[in-house]
């Protein structure tokens, strides 16, 4: 998901053309959204070479972007719910991060309300499709800011107030010092071809109290998109906790309309859902739920053990270190399944080396019972086949992670006995009706 890795951080570079003397009348003092997320948790920063526009100083180049996270490096983030939580944890940081941005910005830009035009004009040599051409900073009450960011148009036709804005980000201060806000970032409203397996777009609201702050981020997709409805990821950071306690918690969803990878026999749709905590040092527990799932197992040349449907729950409790050779504890297990078809494995003659067993070898090997594959047991479709994908996910079989490790019973064990996941993508509950502010 690239357009999530912004190439609005260059806003940091002084995009904004109207960085002039500003009236006495400041804005309201903007909050800040970063949570100070641990590196186990967003990957890390990046180190990126920014494609720099002429005046930028070349001491930006091959450095940490302050907004670039480096995420899962994983081919396939969705293949345990540590990878994934990172995935989408290190997009919140990267949005949260450009909002801070924008919003340390406003103090130093025309704050009059009125729509300014920025350095990157339309159609000149050095125009760049992904930065704004014009933006508008507004006090709304003496409690309430907003800024708009406008893409694709022209000094000679610039936008109206009526126009709408690809970047929305507004803030109120409430009682108590507490504070609400929303960002929007609509890619359709910018001067851009979107990427087709992108977020068409985002909407993040954001609250602070002194209990607790709470970033959502909703992940919109085309109606069309292959794979997503939508992905949502939620952050609560407590800040009453002990360093050493569960500071963040993490929630995630991702409602699929299909399953990954295709399986012909099977139709069901997956769901994913995800839940993270981690303590202030990055030490914590992974948790997913993946409903659903399709997996098929080919072995050899005309050896196929078959396509099978299953709930999997994954556990992943990891350290502060992100470059660690092993997990604290990971339990893969299956709690539901059922053989669906293609299953070709010969009944014995198979051999280990070359590779291509048969179904006696795996019987001993996975320790099953000798009519594991017979008898009404995983024999026929819609049979049950819990032990044997069990096995596969223990021993690391057919290129799976094995599990590794043991419960080590602290503050992440008591953690996770009460995980309580999303229900919906959707802001209202049903759909995106009403979700982006323009």
């Amino acid at each position: 998901m690239k357009f999530l890795q912004a190439s609005l951080v260059l806003l940091a570079f002084g995009i904004f053309s109207g960085c002039a003397p500003v009236s006495d009348d400041s804005l309201l003092n903007p909050p800040t959204l970063s949570m100070g997320l641990p590196d186990s948790i967003t990957g890390g920063k990046a180190q990126v070479q920014l494609n720099l526009k002429p005046g930028i100083s070349a001491r930006a180049l091959d450095v940490d972007v302050p907004c670039s996270f480096l995420g899962s490096e994983d081919p396939d983030p969705f293949r345990n719910g540590y990878e994934a939580s990172k995935f989408l944890v290190s997009h919140m940081a990267a949005w949260t991060c450009i909002s801070d941005l924008v919003m340390e910005l406003v103090d130093f830009t025309i704050n009059d309300g009125r729509i300014h035009a920025t350095d990157n004009v339309k159609d000149s040599a050095n125009y760049n499709v992904d930065d704004p051409t014009h933006y508008q900073v507004v006090r709304v009450s003496d409690n309430s800011s907003k800024v708009r960011l406008f893409y694709g148009f022209s000094l000679e036709n610039p936008p109206e107030d009526e126009s709408k804005a690809g970047f929305v980000l507004s803030w109120q201060l409430l009682e108590n010092n507490e504070i609400d806000g929303v960002l929007s970032v609509d890619v359709r409203e910018m001067d851009k071809t979107p990427n087709l397996e992108d977020p068409i777009a985002l909407r993040l609201a954001f609250s602070q109290t002194n209990e607790q702050n709470i970033n959502d981020m909703f992940l919109i997709f085309d109606e069309t998109h292959e794979y997503n409805n939508g992905m949502r990821v939620k952050i609560t950071k407590d800040n009453t906790a002990l360093p050493g306690e569960s500071v963040y918690t993490v929630q995630a969803l991702v409602d699929m309309k299909k399953q990954w990878l295709d399986v012909p026999s099977i139709d069901e749709i997956p769901n994913v859902a995800l839940y993270t905590v981690s303590n202030k040092v990055g030490e914590g527990a992974s948790r997913a739920l993946i409903t659903d799932l399709a997996v098929a197992l080919p072995l050899a040349e005309n050896n196929h053990l078959g396509d099978y449907l299953f709930d999997k729950t994954d556990n992943y409790y990891f350290s502060a270190n992100i470059n660690q050779a092993n997990w604290d504890w990971v339990e893969k297990y299956v709690s539901k399944s059922a053989y669906r078809a293609s299953r070709t494995t010969p009944a014995t003659g198979g051999s280990w080396l070359p590779f291509n067993p048969s179904l006696d070898l795996l019987i001993a090997a996975f320790e099953l019972d000798s009519n594991y594959f017979s008898n009404g047991v995983c024999e026929s479709v819609g049979d049950e086949c819990d032990d044997l994908l069990n096995a596969i996910f223990k021993d690391g079989f057919a290129g799976q992670e094995p599990n590794q490790g043991a419960d080590p019973n602290d503050w992440r064990s008591l953690a996770m006995e009460n995980v309580v996941y999303l229900d919906t993508v959707y802001p209202n509950g049903v759909n995106w009706d009403g979700a982006l502010q323009y």
